[in-house]
């Protein structure tokens, strides 16, 4: 069994993986960006590795920036066995460079590393990359009727769904996302298809096949999600519960599904992160200030 530190290392891999960049301004940094709603994390990330938080107010979004030689080091070390992108190349390449500096490294430390080909299941890379790139959706379509004809013009539908999308392509390499993209397809036994938004096209993993939703739930349970997300998740799982007893077809069922698809993703108002000092994340701080 890993330990919480490591697991933390595979949770940042895939947050990083999923919203994050590295660059030379002008010597090499590691950024994660998030929106600015994610401050809690983006301060408990902050207190684990390191680093500076920069407010960017006309997007509505945090970059938590790590530049410092040692926390550069503390990075690369807890993340770079854990990669499983073609952005691997970027924290690699800083590898190598911090290993041609002088200063003290830990004798163990590393600049060959490999793509992580372990299981899907066995660790918290998916709910980090989740945490950046994923959505849950509450569908609740009303049944509508031709007031004049009396024809049905839309069905009555509930339905959920979740959603995660990556670029095709890794811009500084040139090496496509499909192969990571199509393990996590598999994993939720699910075909990998293809979405546009703004004349790009994105790789998309979409989950709704109400009986498969539960390989999701069952990892989510045991590896959760950090972010505001999880509030979204939680929510997705109530829907889920009232439809796995069919009470989506009553009309008090119904009511509740819309009263809770109104307070998520972009309607939420109200957020309480005491979820986050329950994670992982949070059970290994002390140990590591």
């Amino acid at each position: 069994m890993i330990s919480k530190w490591e697991n933390f290392g595979h949770y940042l891999a895939g947050l990083w993986e999923g919203d994050g960049h590295s660059g030379k301004n002008p010597r090499p940094y590691i950024a994660i960006t998030f929106h600015s709603k994610e401050y809690p994390l983006c301060v408990i990330c902050q207190q684990l590795i390191g680093g500076f938080i920069r407010h960017k107010r006309q997007e509505n979004a945090i970059v938590l920036t790590i530049q410092k030689r040692q926390e550069l080091l503390k990075f690369v070390s807890l993340v770079g066995n854990k990669l499983r992108s073609p952005k691997s190349i970027e924290i690699w390449a800083i590898a190598k460079w911090l290993k041609t500096l002088d200063l003290a490294q830990p004798s163990n430390f590393c600049t060959q590393f490999e793509l992580d080909s372990t299981s899907l299941f066995n660790n918290a890379w998916l709910a980090g990359f989740i945490d950046a790139d994923g959505s849950f959706k509450v569908r609740y379509t009303k049944k509508k009727v031709n007031s004049v004809t009396k024809v049905l013009q839309t069905k009555e539908r509930i339905a959920l769904a979740f959603v995660i999308e990556q670029q095709m392509l890794h811009k500084k390499s040139g090496q496509s996302f499909k192969p990571l993209m199509d393990k996590i397809a598999k994993y939720l036994t699910v075909p990998l298809t293809l979405t546009k938004h703004k004349g790009k096209q994105y790789y998309c993993v979409n989950l709704s096949s109400f009986y498969k939703l539960k390989i999701l739930i069952d990892y989510l349970e045991k590896y959760s999600l950090v972010s505001s997300k999880f509030l979204n998740y939680k929510d997705w799982c109530s829907v889920y519960k009232l439809m796995l007893v069919k009470k989506h077809l009553t009309s008090t069922g119904k009511s509740e599904i819309e009263s809770i698809k109104k307070k998520m993703n972009s309607k939420r108002i109200h957020y309480d992160w005491s979820h986050i000092y329950k994670s992982f994340v949070f059970v290994i701080i002390e140990k590591h200030l």
